[in-house]
């Protein structure tokens, strides 16, 4: 069991173009589904058996889009996960993207800090399976 998840969304919108761009990369574009690909990493985060937080590192620059799929996913989810994933949820946005190691390294060090009393275990995802 995994005490906290841990989804990556710094992408720039390279790999997809012209649907992806640097101010709407591929984790905000919406799937045949009507989810985007940041929203299927946030249910596969919910859907997971995890005690702690969801956290999402992501560009200082998109964290309004992160926000407003976040808040669209609340208003499709069920009451139960609607609840876990609004107390659970920390968006962290970077000031410079400087690939894996280091939104890995910041979430460590604050979960250690929000809950020093437990080794936390984390889940690493990214917003673009």
């Amino acid at each position: 069991m995994f005490t906290d998840i841990v989804i990556l969304a710094g992408g720039h919108g390279v790999r997809l173009w012209p649907a992806s761009k640097s101010d709407y990369p591929k984790q905000f574009i919406a799937l045949d589904n009507g989810f985007s690909f940041l929203q299927l990493a946030l249910l596969r985060a919910c859907a997971l058996d995890f005690s702690g937080h969801i956290i999402i590192v992501t560009r200082d620059d998109v964290v309004s889009l992160v926000l407003k799929q976040a808040n669209m996913l609340f208003k499709k989810l069920g009451k139960a996960i609607n609840q876990k994933l609004k107390e659970r949820l920390i968006i962290v946005p970077e000031p410079k993207s400087i690939n894996i190691t280091a939104p890995i390294t910041v979430s460590c060090h604050l979960l250690n800090k929000i809950e020093p009393e437990i080794d936390h275990e984390i889940l690493v995802l990214t917003s673009d399976h």
